[in-house]
């Protein structure tokens, strides 16, 4: 049974702690960066226009972001390389960051939570594809995914993100002929041998 989480972490902290709350504050703050990353509140703000209910419709209610701060971030209208997130990363943290080596959990965590803070004193999609991209080697499966989803329409090389998607989505999707949530993030692609 999951583990309800009254008060989340907020800010950078959320990515230097372990632990349920940890790694759900996490996963809630990479999926709302990709929200505003692909510009789903301006999406959200002309329907609620056109139905002539601007007063009723927001995003995020501000209650919550005064609880668990986002930093906000323009859309971004082109895709980021991820040469060009994986070279900044090993230039500040060292190649370790960038390899399919194993990274010690509390060296991660420190990496995680300096990028967290970098975003947070200087939101730009580079530097939250860094936190995106660096949160893919975390132990934790939901921050692996929700970094995958949030990724997904900035990265230059979506299909490796697709994997880590399939990884973490149950293959009940697949036998009962649904299809994942998240699939609609890249259209007419079979995931399913059935």
């Amino acid at each position: 049974m999951a583990e309800y989480v009254k008060q989340p972490i907020a800010g950078p902290e959320a990515f230097r702690q372990t632990g349920v709350a940890a790694v759900q504050s996490q996963a809630a703050l990479l999926l709302l960066l990709g929200r505003q990353l692909r510009g789903d509140d301006q999406v959200l703000a002309a329907r609620a226009v056109a139905a002539d209910m601007p007063r009723f419709v927001e995003a995020v209610p501000p209650d919550d972001l005064a609880q668990f701060p986002v930093p906000q971030l323009r859309p971004s209208v082109d895709r980021v390389g991820v040469a060009l997130v994986k070279t900044r990363l090993a230039e500040r943290y060292g190649w370790t960051i960038v390899r399919r080596t194993p990274i010690p959990q509390a060296e991660l965590s420190e990496t995680l939570g300096d990028l967290a803070q970098t975003l947070f004193e200087r939101s730009d999609a580079i530097t939250a594809a860094q936190l995106m991209e660096a949160s893919l080697r975390s132990a934790d499966e939901l921050t692996r995914v929700a970094a995958a989803a949030a990724y997904f329409e900035l990265s230059t090389r979506p299909r490796r993100l697709i994997n880590i998607l399939l990884r973490g989505t149950p293959m009940s999707w697949c036998a009962t002929s649904r299809r994942p949530p998240w699939l609609g993030l890249r259209r007419n692609t079979r995931v399913c041998a059935g």
